[in-house]
């Protein structure tokens, strides 16, 4: 298993910030989880600091506690984007989010469904990996089209860090033998 650069996991969550208006299509788990890491780790770490503002002052710590919920209220609609994505991804209906309705567990149920392991493989324009990792199953790779732009599918998707020297090489060489 490699290891997750913090780069990474900032680019997928200002990946999910800036598709925050975007439904529709797929997110991979690693989308997802980053998303979702980076979002409880900046409440993590605002509980001290509001507790220190409280302590200095108390308007100052009903400063923080509104900038919590601003934050909150600013980052609901990529969340809920995000995981209406993911939920996509692995083959649930979105609607499930209206889960999180039902307080404490709908949450985790929703945690839950969104670390299922993807389930349906995205075609068309719709549904183009996002930046982040590994959006499609390695093994599916090449779709139909001319050779030339499947060959550039590949390539682009070793120089974005999709596929490894070695997985783009095994791809280039099944797509070669196929024609």
């Amino acid at each position: 298993m490699s290891s997750v650069k913090s780069q990474e996991v900032f680019d997928n969550w200002k990946l999910a910030l800036t598709q925050y208006v975007r439904f529709e299509g797929h997110s991979n788990l690693a989308e997802y989880w980053h998303f979702v890491a980076v979002q409880i780790g900046l409440l993590a770490a605002s509980v001290p600091l509001i507790v220190v503002f409280s302590i200095i002052a108390d308007a100052l710590g009903m400063i923080m506690i509104v900038a919590l919920w601003l934050f909150w209220l600013g980052t609901l609609v990529p969340y809920l984007a995000v995981s209406s994505r993911r939920l996509r991804d692995t083959g649930q209906n979105p609607l499930l989010l209206l889960v999180h309705l039902f307080p404490l567990i709908g949450p985790i149920v929703i945690f839950a469904l969104c670390a299922q392991p993807t389930a349906v493989v995205p075609a068309g324009p719709s549904a183009q990996p996002s930046k982040s990792s590994a959006h499609l199953p390695r093994s599916t790779v090449v779709q139909q089209g001319s050779m030339a732009d499947e060959l550039k599918k590949l390539s682009e998707l070793r120089d974005s860090g999709v596929l490894t020297e070695a997985e783009f090489d095994a791809q280039k060489a099944k797509l070669l033998e196929s024609d």
